[in-house]
């Protein structure tokens, strides 16, 4: 009796140390040696719940007896939780990852598009004010021939106004 009361003590204990490695990331095969660890004591309550319990042993529960049965139903719970749960995040992370890729390439697909929208606008736009500003320049040297022919015909006369029009136009064109 003593031998299965000091074995199931120590693989508790290597238990709880293993699971303090594993929560501080003290040791990064601390988690197989705890899969092990767990085999083995899934084992080992295994066969002695097989002796100490079957019907035709007359087994009186000690204090021990209560602490195992209730350590071992928390080991088996633990484990297929922590299973779970390490699965489960693992499973999370990679979907994150996934997902998280997918949405970076249609973001960069997004903005490419709208980017390559407002380029072509911007240059629309420029083109047509470029147009604008020709045409309107081309007006607008035609109104101050038309203004200063007019000054020349008031000041000079008719047919000087146009030899001095023809002359300061052509000086300001060079």
């Amino acid at each position: 009796m003593k031998i299965v009361e000091k074995t199931y003590l120590y693989m508790s204990r290597a238990t709880y140390i293993l699971y303090v490695l594993i929560i501080f990331g003290l040791w990064n095969r601390a988690p197989h040696y705890l899969e092990n660890v767990f085999f083995f004591i899934n084992l080992f309550i295994g066969i002695v719940f097989v002796v100490y319990f079957n019907p035709l042993s007359k087994t009186k529960f000690k204090n021990y007896h209560k602490t195992m049965i209730f350590w071992a139903g928390v080991a088996l719970i633990t484990n297929l939780s922590l299973d779970n749960i390490w699965e489960k995040t693992l499973e999370l992370k990679k979907d994150i990852e996934d997902d998280t890729k997918e949405v970076a390439r249609k973001a960069k697909k997004e903005v490419t598009s709208h980017g390559t929208f407002l380029i072509n606008i911007i240059k629309k736009i420029y083109v047509d004010i470029k147009g604008f500003l020709l045409n309107n320049n081309e007006k607008s040297k035609e109104s101050v021939k038309q203004n200063i022919s007019k000054l020349y015909d008031f000041v000079f006369g008719q047919p000087k106004a146009k030899e001095n029009v023809i002359k300061l136009i052509s000086k300001s064109s060079s």
